[in-house]
């Protein structure tokens, strides 16, 4: 039995599932939402999968779709067109949508775009490639609206210069896992049309004050898998227009007041995951009335506050798996009234009641597995008259009420 949507759980009875009654659950993508489960009572294997416009499935990041990264997903045929002689003579392909393919290890330049007259192109590939450097003047001549510079070794001979005659058409930069060091202050200076920026599986430990201030237009960004560990409040100044920040996988454990402010009205999927985080502000999200998706899993927070979630009315994804959370406070998620979908697992739970979800009349499914409950009391969720999936296995539970 496939159910596809957690929404489609809505037309049916709350399903429990405890330590008494399965034999095995495997997790698989926790902050996904994606579940498979074996009762020993049924041989029925369930897959649940729920996903949000903004939150879908993903290896890492909500909309990546580098190449060298997604091996596995079927590409739209392209009809091969005759590459300008610069482009023929690296290996290159051309297809009538203008795109060009320029991938593999036994690419080690950059065609010469000299001779491509005024046309725009759509994208220029070079993932998996084994380009060491970019200099000034790599891209003089060349009009695109995307680069995917994905897995090539790059490290510090980064230009600050090297997309500048960019500007007027880039609207997708890709420089993930390219062994990146430092980010050049001036790198984004002249692409005020970037929407799309990766910067996943690098190196990076530091992002220059007011390195984005002329990517106002950015709306996705990722950071994750880098060596990140403060936020201050001047590292993502300019992006006013920001919706997805991927901060996954760094060692952030310091989050500047006002860090997350520069994008409040604008910011719907935010990752801080796999970090140091061990407590939250009352301000930290206070600014984010318009935040969808918030994953805080494996970090070492130890309790949630009242008041820490204040403001987050449009919240309808919380992921705080695997931390240490011994207490949630009365009220601890009363302004999410919103929220749909909430994951405590693998904590250090030993009590929930009534007041612990006062508020979550949106709720739909709720993970407390992993934990040490030993009693669910009357009237837990009983302000969340939709919910229709509640695991607990994996606690301290010998009945249920």
């Amino acid at each position: 039995m496939l159910i596809r949507d957690c929404m489609v759980c809505a037309v049916r009875p709350i399903v429990v599932w405890t330590a008494v009654t399965c034999v095995n659950m495997v997790h698989v993508n926790r902050c996904g939402c994606q579940y498979a489960v074996l009762l020993s009572q049924m041989s029925v294997l369930f897959t649940v999968r729920h996903s949000l416009s903004l939150d879908s499935d993903r290896t890492f990041l909500v909309t990546d779709t580098d190449t060298a990264v997604s091996p596995d997903k079927p590409t739209a045929p392209h009809t091969s067109v005759n590459c300008p002689s610069s482009f023929s003579s690296l290996g290159c392909s051309c297809s009538i949508d203008l795109v060009v393919r320029c991938q593999g290890q036994k690419v080690t330049q950059l065609p010469q775009f000299r001779e491509v007259g005024d046309r725009v192109f759509a994208e220029l590939n070079m993932a998996g490639g084994n380009v060491e450097q970019l200099l000034p003047g790599d891209f003089l001549g060349l009009r695109v609206r995307r680069i995917v510079l994905t897995g090539n070794p790059i490290n510090d001979r980064l230009s600050d210069a090297v997309f500048s005659t960019l500007g007027a058409h880039l609207t997708s930069l890709m420089l993930g896992a390219c062994a990146l060091r430092m980010l050049p202050p001036r790198l984004l200076t002249e692409l005020t049309q970037l929407r799309v920026l990766h910067l996943w599986s690098n190196h990076v430990d530091f992002v220059p004050d007011s390195f984005f201030v002329a990517t106002s237009e950015l709306r996705e960004l990722s950071l994750w898998g880098n060596h990140l560990q403060t936020i201050s409040n001047r590292t993502f100044f300019g992006l006013r227009r920001l919706q997805i920040l991927d901060l996954d996988r760094n060692g952030i454990s310091v989050l500047e007041r006002g860090a997350l402010s520069h994008f409040s009205d604008a910011l719907q999927v935010l990752r801080l995951s796999s970090n140091h985080i061990a407590s939250m502000s009352d301000s930290m999200f206070a600014d984010l009335h318009r935040l969808r998706v918030l994953t805080l899993a494996s970090n070492r927070l130890r309790f949630v506050d009242a008041r820490t979630f204040l403001g987050l009315s449009q919240l309808q994804t919380l992921c705080l798996a695997d931390n240490r959370i011994q207490f949630l406070a009365d009220g601890a998620f009363q302004h999410l009234a919103q929220l749909r979908t909430l994951d405590l697992s693998g904590n250090r739970l030993e009590r929930v009641w009534g007041g612990t979800f006062v508020g979550l009349s949106a709720l739909t499914s709720v993970d407390l597995s992993r934990n040490r409950l030993s009693r669910l009391p009357d009237a837990t969720f009983g302000q969340s008259p939709v919910l229709r999936r509640l695991v607990v296995e994996d606690n301290w539970l010998s009945t249920l009420g």
